[in-house]
């Protein structure tokens, strides 16, 4: 196998180890893996929240039922059975977003802490787990601030509450009414309440701190909330050319604080809750600013994310400062961040799709796309090495070694499976570490541990290419050698194919000559039959010439009406083969004239006669009083062909209707109809060619030559319009349409082929004993009904009548006429 041949096979392996790779889950070999434990619905009134309450590394469950509602409680399960219940009182409000627990009496017992209101009084509340006891006790309601009411409910919130050892620091934030908003910290061990000085400062989260001994407490997010303003941000607004600024200046003037809430600021307490340095301000509607703590060298720093906004100028900045206030680097944000997260040096920093890490010098190191939101640090291995917990539209991702281990699950339960507030709980439950979170709808339970098999990664790839080169290797081997094999079998049968394509090759050469001579034969054939055709043509004009003339003599002289009706069908025929034989050389010459529908009708119906009578059909017409603006003479042939037609195919005793109707645009719809045989649907679209009944034979037995619908044809389209043919449920209809308007309202009329005969009583009594003769006899005795009719004495016109159409419907065989006749019932038969 030569060098190019190997580059090829290991290039193909590597393309399918690259295939196989991208079928296998990615969870396989992430260094980390993630399972959804459980999974339950949420209510939309209750909160859940799963920890170890008594230390006995159980999990156990607590719900907090119905809040704010009709039987509000705090529910207590261990082991999946219920062993505590804490009523609220109805007066009670729970103002706290969540529920904390923290053990700060310092029992080995989780406590239960959450701020209510009552009335006008708010309170910090903290239950205890009583292990003799096994219930949850109250052990501290301490009394705060007083509180306003906006809408029937308390216009104050409880934003974050965090503990250390036995202190507890929380907020309260009012809202339209101002105050209170401050920040709070009791000492259990001392049952001491200490508070912030009165401000208008809106701090949604903190975090402690602990530097030198010294405790801290850093607002993690402030919020500007326009409802107050310091006196710098009064003289701002005042000094400001813009309409709206100056009507908040107006607004807030009465509302002046030494910090208002106009603005976002670094700030940082000390342990009696004082600024641990002059707040850091920026001045802005509606702005915020989120702060962290970061380690440089183990000293602690203040990393902030300024969103401010004023006179519609929109300029986000990061901040470094020190302990003392200290800004020490400031730089315009790259990217418009939402929200900031650190982890001892580490700096992270989110925006709409995308998650950046900074260093600490604040310079962006790493971006990290498809991230579209950030829950921030955990420790969920309790190993001292924090996760970076963030979401992908419904993909939870655990980010692990400083963002270069990446474990993620989709979740299919929602669209947008995201922790409400952005709270989730480290856990330790039954066994495994485990991260737990409630999005609006669902709880979620979490496993988090190492993938031992991890590192099975690269040796499996490296496998599986040696797999597939070997595989490769094998079959081009063993395609080689039956290719020479083929090869040999190809030459030998191409050998043998040539020495038959030689001998064919002689055989064709042969053929070749007797085909010449067979084509010199048909030419000279196709010579005769071209001179046949000619002599046909020559033949068919010199006879129809030569009977034309004779034909309209006999017409015109004779007065016998059959010999009439047989001489004009002659003509109609010749006439047929003249035309279409001329027209499908030249053009259709036609003269448009306006012309009466209803006398060309009666005059083509008057020719009709004879053979009306001899099947005893009628002729119903339904029409307006028509003028039509076509050829006349043309006209009349359409409608003697199309008439002629219908009689032929028609049924005896029938009807042949005929129906003329205008329609608005001056366009008028013909039909003629029979009570005939269907024509088959396959002949509906030829009907109308050169011939093609032919061979088609009617109900008197006569055969047509088929010209007459071929003539009908090519004079409705000279005319500009169409006729087409299509069977109905009892027979078949005939359309076309032509130019002309309607000149009077709509009426029937019939015109019947049938002539009664009425007999007088004399007459009746004379024909008796003949009549009844013929009664007895079968339509089929043609020579018995002849003899005894031509025994009866023509005494009266109304005898001979009767003795002649009693003739015509035997002669026609129609049975239903002639028993009508001799048994006394001379009215139609339909």
């Amino acid at each position: 196998m030569n060098r190019i041949t190997s580059i090829i096979l290991i290039s193909i392996a590597v393309v399918f180890t690259i295939l196989i790779s991208n079928i296998i889950p990615k969870k396989q070999f992430e260094p980390y893996t993630l399972e959804l434990d459980s999974l339950w619905r949420k209510e939309a009134t209750d909160q859940e929240y799963i920890l170890d309450i008594n230390n006995d590394s159980t999990s156990e469950s607590l719900l907090h039922y119905r809040i704010n509602k009709s039987g509000h409680s705090i529910e207590y399960r261990h082991n999946k059975s219920l062993h505590e219940i804490y009523i609220f009182d109805k007066s009670e409000v729970f103002i706290s977003r969540f529920i904390t627990l923290a053990d700060i009496n310092q029992d080995g017992a989780k406590d239960i802490i959450f701020l209510t209101a009552r009335g006008h009084l708010t309170y910090l509340n903290i239950l205890e787990y009583s292990f003799s006891k096994k219930l949850l006790l109250p052990l501290r309601k301490v009394k705060l601030d007083s509180i306003s009411y906006f809408n029937n409910a308390p216009d104050v919130t409880n934003n974050f509450l965090i503990t250390n050892e036995s202190n507890v620091y929380f907020d309260l934030a009012a809202g339209y009414s101002i105050q209170p908003r401050n920040i709070y910290k009791f000492d259990l061990r001392d049952n001491k309440l200490t508070k912030t000085a009165r401000s208008s400062i809106v701090n949604l989260k903190a975090e402690l701190l602990t530097y030198h001994k010294r405790e801290y407490l850093l607002a993690k997010k402030v919020i500007a909330a326009g409802n107050t303003v310091s006196p710098g941000e009064s003289e701002g607004l005042k000094n400001s050319r813009n309409k709206d600024t100056l009507q908040m200046y107006e607004e807030t003037k009465d509302r002046i604080y030494q910090f208002g809430d106009f603005a976002s600021y670094i700030l940082l307490y000390d342990n009696n809750l004082k600024f641990a340095f002059t707040p850091v301000e920026f001045f802005g509607w509606t702005n915020y600013t989120l702060s962290e703590i970061i380690t440089i060298e183990d000293i602690p720093y203040i990393i902030s994310l300024s969103n401010s906004q004023i006179e519609n100028n929109k300029k986000a900045k990061i901040i470094l400062s020190n302990l003392q206030g200290q800004v020490l680097k400031q730089i315009t944000a790259l990217y418009d961040y939402d929200n900031l997260f650190t982890n001892g040096k580490e700096i992270v920093l989110h925006s709409a799709d995308n998650l950046d890490i900074y260093s600490d010098d604040l310079t962006l190191a790493e971006r990290i796309d498809k991230i579209s939101n950030a829950c921030g640090f955990f420790d969920i291995n309790n190993n001292k090495q924090k996760e970076f917990i963030a979401f992908n539209k419904n993909e939870l991702i655990i980010f692990a070694n400083d963002f270069h281990d990446r474990t993620t699950f989709s979740i299919e339960q929602e669209f947008a499976p995201l922790p409400e507030d952005g709270r989730i709980e480290v856990i330790h439950h039954q066994g495994r570490n485990c991260i737990f979170y409630n999005s609006r709808l669902f709880y979620y339970l979490f496993s988090y541990s190492k993938n031992h098999y991890a590192w099975l990664k690269y040796p499996f790839y490296a496998l599986m290419m040696l797999f597939w080169f070997g595989l490769l290797f094998f079959v081009v081997k063993f395609n080689t050698k039956r290719l020479e094999k083929d090869k040999q079998h190809l030459e030998s049968i191409i050998n043998e194919r040539t020495l038959e394509l030689k001998y064919k090759n002689e055989q064709l050469a042969l053929q070749k000559d007797e085909i010449g001579i067979k084509a010199e034969e048909l030419r000279v054939k196709n010579r005769h039959l071209e001179e046949l055709d000619k002599f046909k043509r020559i033949l068919i004009s010199t006879l129809v010439h030569d009977l034309k003339n004779p034909l309209g003599q006999i017409m015109m002289k004779t007065t016998d009406k059959k010999l009439k009706y047989t001489a004009g069908k002659m003509l109609r025929l010749v006439m047929n083969l003249l035309d279409v034989e001329k027209y499908e050389q030249t053009t259709f010459s036609i003269d448009k004239q306006p012309v009466s529908l209803r006398s060309i009708l009666d005059e083509v119906i008057s020719c009709q006669e004879i053979i009306l009578k001899e099947k005893n059909l009628s002729v119903l017409i339904s029409t307006d009083d028509i003028d039509l603006y076509a050829d006349k003479e043309i006209l009349k042939r359409v409608f003697e062909n199309l008439i002629t037609n219908a009689v032929r195919f028609s049924i005896q005793n029938h009807n042949i209707e005929i129906t003329a109707l205008a329609s608005t645009d001056e366009i008028i719809s013909i039909s003629i109809k029979n009570y005939g045989s269907h024509i088959p649907d396959e002949a509906l679209e030829t009907i109308f060619d050169k011939y093609i009944q032919a061979e088609k034979i009617d109900s008197s037995g006569y055969k047509s030559t088929g010209l007459g619908l071929t003539f009908c044809r090519m004079a409705i389209q000279a005319h500009g319009h169409t006729i087409k043919a299509r069977n109905t449920d009892n027979g078949v209809l005939f359309e076309f349409t032509l130019d002309g308007k309607a000149i009077s309202t709509w009426e029937k009329y019939i015109v019947s082929a049938d002539e009664s005969v009425k007999l007088s009583t004399n007459e009746e009594a004379l024909l008796r004993p003949w009549l009844d003769q013929l009664s007895r006899l079968e339509i089929c005795q043609i020579s018995e009904i002849t003899s005894i009719v031509s025994h009866i004495p023509d005494y009266t016109d109304s005898i001979r009548t009767l003795k002649q159409k009693i003739g015509d419907a035997a002669f026609a065989s129609n049975t239903e006429l002639y028993s009508a006749i001799v048994n006394g019932r001379t009215q139609k038969i339909v």
